[in-house]
C-alpha cells in the first residue's frame, strides 16, 4: 500500500535588493569624483567636513552657494551678569573699557577660561571670514587633515605675541581649547562652522564685538583684515570709553 505523498511549495518570495548610494563623492562644483582630479583625492571644506571640491578654483566658484549651508550657527545663550552688574550675552563675564584692554594687550585677561577659549575661537572664526572677503582664501584640508591645523597655527602666533593670551595660559590651555573647537557637542565655537560680522553681533548682542575681535586679531596675526591697520581706531573708541568723546564707530 502506497502512502499518498504531498509536497508543498513554497513560492519563493522576491527580495528587491535595497537601494543604496555607492556613488563615489564628487566636486560639488564639477563633479568630477577623487580619480579624475589632478592629485587624485578630493579636498574637504574645512568649515562644514562635509562638502568636497576638486580644486580651490572649484571651492572659490561655488562659495556664494555654499556659503548659505557652510557650519550651522549655534543658538544664542545669555549667561549671568557681569562684574559690572550689566547683564551679558553670550559670555560669563563681561570687561569695562574693552578698547583701554585692547590698547594694552589684555583683551582676553581677566575672563573665565570658558569665555577666553570661545573668544579666541570666534576671533580666529572671524578673521577667516574676513581673509576670504579680501583675498579669497580660507584653509582647505584633506580629508585625512586634522580639523584643527589652522587654528593650531592661529594659536601658535597668540602664544608668540608677549601678553596677549592671559597668564594663567599653559599647554594643557592649547589642549582644552583645541578640544573645545573640535568637539560636535559643542554648538557654538566650532571650527569649522562659518561666521560673520551680523552672526558675531547677534550672538553677544553687542555691535562692537566684531570690532573687538578684529583689532585682537590684528595683534595676533600682526596686520588686520587686507592690511588695514585698527590702531587709530583703538585710540579713538578710548577717549570714548574715557568720557572725551561721544557716540562710536560701528563700521569695522
Amino acid at each position: 500500500m502506497s502512502a499518498n505523498t504531498t509536497t508543498t511549495t513554497t513560492p519563493a518570495t522576491e527580495t528587491t535588493p535595497r537601494s543604496e548610494s555607492n556613488e563615489a563623492p564628487k566636486c560639488a562644483k564639477c563633479e568630477k569624483t577623487g580619480p579624475e582630479t589632478t592629485s587624485g583625492s578630493l579636498l574637504t571644506c574645512s568649515r562644514c567636513r562635509s562638502t568636497k571640491y576638486c580644486s580651490k578654483a572649484c571651492q572659490k566658484a561655488d562659495w556664494k552657494t555654499h556659503k548659505r549651508s557652510c557650519g550651522p550657527n549655534g543658538p544664542t545663550n545669555t549667561s549671568s551678569s557681569s562684574s559690572s552688574g550689566r547683564r551679558v550675552k553670550g559670555l560669563q563675564v563681561a570687561i569695562d573699557k574693552p578698547f583701554h584692554a585692547l590698547h594694552s594687550k589684555t583683551w582676553l585677561h581677566n575672563r573665565p577660561k570658558e569665555d577666553t577659549y570661545r573668544l579666541l575661537i570666534d576671533c580666529f572664526r572671524l578673521r577667516q571670514e574676513d581673509d576670504y572677503k579680501f583675498s579669497g582664501e580660507f584653509s582647505m584640508e584633506t580629508e585625512d587633515g586634522a580639523s584643527g591645523r589652522p587654528f593650531r597655527r592661529f594659536l601658535a602666533k597668540a602664544k608668540s605675541r608677549n601678553g596677549v593670551l592671559p597668564p594663567w595660559w599653559t599647554a594643557q590651555d592649547d589642549e582644552d581649547v583645541l578640544s573645545m573647537g573640535l568637539s560636535r557637542n559643542e554648538e557654538w565655537a566650532r571650527f569649522n562652522a562659518g561666521v560673520e560680522k551680523s552672526d558675531i553681533i547677534e550672538r553677544y548682542g553687542n555691535p562692537q564685538m566684531p570690532m573687538q575681535l578684529r583689532l585682537l586679531g590684528e595683534q595676533i596675526i600682526g596686520s588686520g583684515p587686507g592690511g588695514m591697520g585698527g590702531e587709530h581706531v583703538i585710540q579713538l573708541q578710548m577717549q570714548i570709553e574715557a568720557g572725551e568723546l561721544y557716540g562710536s564707530m560701528m563700521g569695522l
